[in-house]
């Protein structure tokens, strides 16, 4: 709490006023009862290294709502070493959004510079839209996202239709969903996810080229759960230029229609490179990989991680894999690729 420069809690709805919080004070300015007005005090200063702790929205109805992280390199919108963190966990402390057809995510970061960690919260995209949906979109080099729940429709399956078009998170070089704060393409690179839990989406984690630039996309996914989406992770190359690099570590795919999906509708490049390894994929119905881009080294992905949930194919058994690609064998005594 002595680090905190803003605290956050809902419960004030007679701020601004000085507070004291677990023995510790803080003056009018540092108090907020929404975390999107912390947020733009701290990039609207002059400092760096900011701290903003979100205490348990208990008198609120349960949650937060939508939050907007923006760096566009001037003084009014400056990030540099923000942390967003909550105070009692991420069970305890929500952030949800339910905006209908305006496609803006609930926790949406764009920057042209600076860099900043969200850690803490449970994340939800709630809501019917025909637009593309996230819980967080991050668009924006050195950011961090770590302990936290990402939740969209929470009685989902992997088969409902109400979770069509959502994301999880997405991360991609296009910031259109920051509020027009950060309007053009950003090298979205140095992102690093862990100790995420994703559930309910149609895609889980996205990263994505999407326009025609030489903007680099690259991020770090490591010890994540993703589940009961259509899609749990997927490298997308949507257009040509730039980089797409996406290394995966210890990641739980389980339960999705589709526990690793690639899809390119242009040409891979040169530099595009995509790795997982110690991972567990387990899908009791489902397809364990669609390589849509020709994008996997099928037979190193088999060598380096764990494959359950075995899918009975004629009279052999495999987990499917579906696209372009063969059939991955992981039976006790795995087959040659047919």
């Amino acid at each position: 709490m002595e680090d905190a420069d803003f605290v956050v809690n809902a419960s004030w709805s007679n701020n601004p006023e000085d507070k004291t919080v677990d023995g510790v004070d803080f003056t009018s300015d540092q108090t907020f009862d929404n975390i999107q007005s912390a947020v733009d005090e701290a990039t609207n200063d002059d400092t760096t290294g900011d701290t903003i702790l979100v205490l348990p929205p208990i008198d609120s109805g349960g949650s937060y709502g939508q939050v907007i992280i923006a760096d566009d390199g001037s003084s009014d919108h400056n990030v540099e070493d923000l942390t967003l963190a909550s105070l009692a966990g991420l069970t305890e402390t929500t952030i949800e959004y339910d905006s209908g057809d305006n496609a803006q995510p609930t926790v949406s970061i764009g920057m042209l510079d600076g860099s900043g960690t969200v850690k803490g919260f449970t994340i939800e995209r709630t809501g019917d839209s025909s637009n593309v949906d996230e819980a967080v979109g991050v668009a924006g080099s050195n950011v961090t996202l770590k302990y936290n729940i990402l939740k969209g429709n929470p009685d989902a399956t992997s088969s409902d239709n109400d979770i069509d078009n959502d994301i999880g998170l997405l991360i991609s070089e296009d910031p259109h969903y920051t509020d027009d704060v950060v309007t053009s393409v950003v090298d979205t690179t140095n992102v690093v996810v862990s100790d995420v839990n994703v559930s309910g989406f149609q895609n889980g984690i996205g990263v994505a080229k999407e326009g025609s630039n030489s903007k680099d996309v690259s991020a770090t996914i490591s010890d994540v759960t993703v589940k009961n989406s259509d899609f749990g992770i997927s490298p997308l190359r949507l257009s040509s230029g730039g980089d797409l690099t996406v290394d995966v570590d210890g990641a739980n795919l389980t339960s999705n229609d589709v526990n690793l999906q690639t899809y390119s509708s242009y040409s891979l490049e040169s530099g595009d490179v995509f790795t997982i390894d110690n991972s567990v994929f387990h899908t009791p119905n489902g397809a364990h990989i669609e390589d849509g881009a020709d994008f996997l080294d099928l037979e190193e992905i088999r060598e380096d991680n764990t494959f359950e949930g075995l899918v009975y194919y004629g009279n052999s058994v495999y987990s499917r894999v579906r696209g372009r690609t063969s059939r991955l064998a992981v039976g006790v005594n795995p087959v040659k690729f047919k």
